[in-house]
């Protein structure tokens, strides 16, 4: 089976929000089976709306609209599809007695134009929800090919996904494949060598079984096999995925699609009951905010500092300012300091450290992307690094600094014990 998507929405063009409704039901058709080799994206508007569909029914036997389903004037999604399917909308009572009781409930008048949100498609199948007001519907041609309208809020749209559209699906269409899908997720390696390493694994199977997904400092390999027979497939994932981690564990910091390498972090140090704390300057507390987004941080992160000027080094970090003054902060000498003295003040077992030039502009001298990170960890073991990141701004230099600093808590994490080693 194929599938095709239409987002539907001026406002997904005008490039005023991001359209993720496509990543969730891409995903999600991924999930049972169904292949979409096609996307579309049209403003609110009957004719483009129209256009898209004669355009996806000439190659796809479910065809999934998303977006339009509210009561404003430009929510026109469900009657466009209704007049190209030569269909009528009818009212779905339950819906619509639920829209009227959260009206009443929340203190609220209803307009006339609420009504519609209850509308789905004569001879087909609503599909309720409390997760929002619109219900979605489908309906199936004479053709077997069947349209299905969703709503375009994303909360709404992945609830309605799994409470009503899987169950549906799956009671409708038969001998569906049944896709095994393991993500694996690497730091510290580039793309370029990650492909280069497995490149023979890869040249092994179908090109659509290993895909490479690649944001800055981590990797995701995806892979995907199909197969009638789940422990088939399931064999056969785990089997490539074993052959990619032999040749990159090195690198490796778990599965799952949205693993990350904070969770790596704070997952390692739970494990080892260690703890870790955290002296910041250029980035201004943005390590310590995606760390402690994970949950369980509390555990291990033990405090944080934004020393973000030269003054809050010297009051809380006590480093001694003839060390500012002979080195500057822009130093690997100042991110020692700022490491050691963390590390002491938090009684840590590891202590991380930042300070750099962010921009626009060089400061004293310093270019604007220069930034200096150090990690200490037990055993008067460190880690000091200089890194020179392209100047694209203030975002992406502080953005990158943060990914290289937690790579570089990785690394030492991974370090096997050495009394006072240095590494650079």
């Amino acid at each position: 089976m194929k599938a095709e998507i239409i987002s539907v929405g001026t406002e997904l063009l005008r490039g005023e929000i991001t359209n993720t409704n496509s990543k969730i039901l891409a995903s999600f058709l991924l999930d049972l089976g169904i292949e979409g080799d096609y996307q579309q994206v049209v403003i609110d508007k009957a004719s483009s709306i129209k256009e898209a569909l004669t355009i996806a029914i000439k190659r796809a036997d479910l065809i999934i609209l998303s977006g339009g389903l509210g009561p404003t004037p430009d929510d026109i999604t469900k009657e466009v599809v209704a007049e190209f399917l030569s269909t009528h909308l009818v009212l779905d009572e339950e819906q619509w007695n639920y829209i009227q009781h959260y009206f009443v409930s929340q203190g609220r008048n209803q307009t006339p134009t609420d009504r519609r949100q209850a509308l789905y498609f004569e001879g087909g199948v609503p599909f309720r929800t409390q997760d929002g007001l619109a219900c979605g519907t489908a309906y199936k041609n004479e053709n077997s090919q069947y349209f299905i309208c969703l709503p375009g809020p994303p909360a709404e749209l992945s609830a309605m996904l799994h409470q009503t559209i899987k169950p549906y699906l799956l009671s409708e269409l038969s001998n569906l494949p049944i896709i095994q899908t393991v993500n694996l997720n690497f730091s510290g390696i580039g793309e370029a060598q990650l492909a280069y390493q497995i490149e023979d694994i890869m040249s092994d199977y179908n090109p659509s079984i290993i895909a490479i997904y690649s944001k800055p400092m981590q990797i995701r390999v995806r892979v995907t096999t199909k197969s009638n027979n789940a422990l088939q497939a399931q064999t056969l994932s785990q089997e490539i995925a074993d052959r990619i981690l032999a040749k990159l564990d090195p690198y490796f910091i778990g599965y799952g699609e949205n693993q990350t390498i904070e969770t790596y972090i704070i997952e390692a140090l739970t494990k080892r009951g260690q703890t870790l704390g955290i002296s910041e300057s250029l980035t201004g507390g943005q390590v310590s905010a995606a760390l402690t987004e994970i949950p369980g941080a509390s555990k291990v992160i033990r405090g944080a500092l934004v020393t973000y000027q030269e003054q809050s080094k010297i009051d809380l970090l006590k480093i001694d300012p003839q060390v500012l003054q002979r080195y500057s902060v822009y130093s690997k000498e100042c991110a020692f300091e700022m490491a050691k003295a963390t590390q002491s003040l938090l009684q840590t077992d590891y202590s991380l450290s930042l300070t750099g030039v962010a921009g626009p502009g060089s400061d004293q001298g310093h270019p604007a992307g220069q930034v200096f990170v150090t990690v200490c960890g037990p055993l008067g073991t460190i880690s000091s690094r200089e890194y020179q990141i392209p100047p694209r701004g203030r975002h992406y230099v502080r953005e990158l600094a943060r990914k290289y600093a937690l790579q570089q808590v990785k690394d030492m994490l991974e370090l096997k014990s050495n009394k006072g080693s240095f590494i650079s």
